[in-house]
């Protein structure tokens, strides 16, 4: 993730979803000086979810590090990802509103919901940045009972106290179903510039 400058000095964070309970992983970059370079080791530490999410990613883990600067090279759980900003941008990748309507789209046929196939044609295309504007899940009510084949991953309702609006919104199932699953080719492409929408 692209992050501001004066908080993270390289302009990048690595972050990692991983299910709760289990350990964050290490970031490994590669450095290099009077050409030579080695693989360095960088904990990460568990980002913990603002009490606004309600009960989102109360079944994952979020992990993060930033990436030091002058990196050559980071990788996360055997998976590159970008070490560095580009030092000039030719090719920006831009897209939103991602979520897949339950009820109004087919959330299991790509030609329905193409994020998946959106995604792939993305990461093949090598930008050097992409551009998230936000709105990233729709899936903020129950699956119709005569439409059970289109929903996908749809989740079930929360259990508890949550105003109706809650129980289909802000959870980490919607967002294993509407982001991290379908989005996962170019979550690790290029550097991601995200929009704050819902």
């Amino acid at each position: 993730l692209v992050a501001p400058v004066a908080q993270v000095p390289s302009g990048l964070l690595a972050r990692a979803v991983v299910p709760a309970g289990g350990t964050c992983p290490v970031l490994r970059v590669k450095k290099g000086s009077g050409g030579s370079t080695a693989w360095f080791k960088v904990p990460m530490s568990e980002r913990r979810p603002p009490d606004t999410t309600y009960p989102a990613f109360s079944a994952v883990r979020v992990c993060e590090a930033a990436i030091p600067r002058h990196s050559l090279a980071a990788r996360v759980l055997g998976r590159d990802i970008p070490a560095h900003m580009p030092s000039r941008i030719r090719r920006l990748a831009v897209l939103g509103d991602t979520g897949c309507r339950v009820g109004q789209q087919d959330c299991s046929n790509p030609d329905r919901w193409p994020l998946a196939r959106t995604a792939e044609r993305i990461a093949e295309g090598k930008p050097h940045v992409v551009l998230f504007l936000g709105d990233f899940f729709y899936r903020e009510k129950p699956c119709p009972a005569e439409q059970w084949q289109w929903c996908g991953s749809t989740p079930e309702p929360i259990e508890g106290p949550a105003p109706d609006f809650f129980k289909f919104s802000d959870t980490d199932y919607s967002w294993l179903a509407d982001v991290f699953i379908p989005m996962r080719p170019l979550l690790a492409a290029a550097p991601l510039v995200v929009v704050r929408g819902n």
